[in-house]
């Protein structure tokens, strides 16, 4: 209480007394937006650090994402050749059975008219 005391005066407040009170606050007022200023630069120092290393890992992230994402390709891109190769294969072997039973059923057709026929001559042969 005493230091505000010490400037009081009894009388009515002058034009020139409200100008140096505001002075005094001014100047106070200056320190903080210097402060304020300075630890707005730190700050914008240290996001533009945080920035530049967030993107840094988010490019190694995504490169790291491709390779992955291009290696699961890759074995898709596998996967549908041998899907390929065994349509081809299944292709191939079809064909040889087809033409084995093309000849199984030939073979039994000709046997079954021959007997057909053998018969057909031995039942005239006996009337």
């Amino acid at each position: 209480m005493g230091e505000q005391q010490a400037g009081y005066l009894e009388r009515p407040a002058t034009g020139q007394d409200l100008y140096n009170f505001a002075l005094k606050a001014d100047a106070n007022f200056m320190i903080l937006k210097n402060d304020m200023s300075t630890g707005f630069a730190l700050n914008s120092q240290e996001f533009a650090i945080v920035r530049a290393e967030m993107s840094s890992e988010f490019k190694a992230v995504r490169a790291e994402m491709k390779s992955g994402f291009d290696n699961v390709a890759h074995q898709f891109d596998n996967v549908a050749h041998q899907f390929v190769n065994f349509r081809a294969e299944m292709r191939n072997e079809m064909s040889g059975f087809k033409s084995s039973i093309i000849a199984w059923v030939a073979t039994f057709g000709i046997a079954t008219i021959s007997i057909t026929t053998g018969l057909g001559i031995a039942i005239i042969l006996k009337m």
